[in-house]
């Protein structure tokens, strides 16, 4: 019925562009080396220190978020077997509903702020943050029990 022509890798499925300012940025041959090298024994400490700022402040706030359900549950274990049980239901309806949606939005705003900052562009940063945070804080307060 239909016999497609095999493509070859050097068709595109993309149209050619016979625009003379459509050029691509080569590295130099020296950049590209130094991206692809291994790091020296003088090099890995520092390395090591720079993705150490990183990590801390993720891993400790991690760490707290996921003690808070497991402090919970130990204080729900010495009311009673319901009671573990109805707290655990609570958590995770409550993980599920409000802090995966939150989360998520939150999340949002994330390359938005990143790529304001990259650019300069402290007022649009700023926009975002403000405007992000009234959208949290209208969502949580809807949520809310009323």
């Amino acid at each position: 019925m239909c016999s497609p022509k095999p493509s070859s890798p050097t068709t595109s499925f993309l149209p050619a562009s016979k625009d003379p300012f459509n050029r691509t940025v080569d590295l130099p041959n020296h950049d590209e080396q130094q991206l692809h090298r291994l790091l020296t024994l003088f090099e890995v400490p520092e390395e090591i220190k720079a993705i150490g700022k990183i990590l801390g402040p993720t891993a400790i706030s991690s760490l707290l978020l996921y003690s808070r359900a497991v402090i919970s549950m130990l204080f729900f274990s010495y009311l009673g077997e319901l009671e573990l049980a109805g707290g655990s239901l609570a958590i995770g309806v409550a993980n599920i509903t409000g802090y995966s949606v939150i989360s998520g939005l939150a999340m949002g705003m994330e390359p938005v702020c990143g790529q304001a900052y990259g650019a300069k562009q402290l007022k649009n940063l700023g926009l975002t943050l403000q405007r992000t945070m009234l959208l949290l804080l209208s969502l949580s307060l809807s949520c809310g029990p009323t």
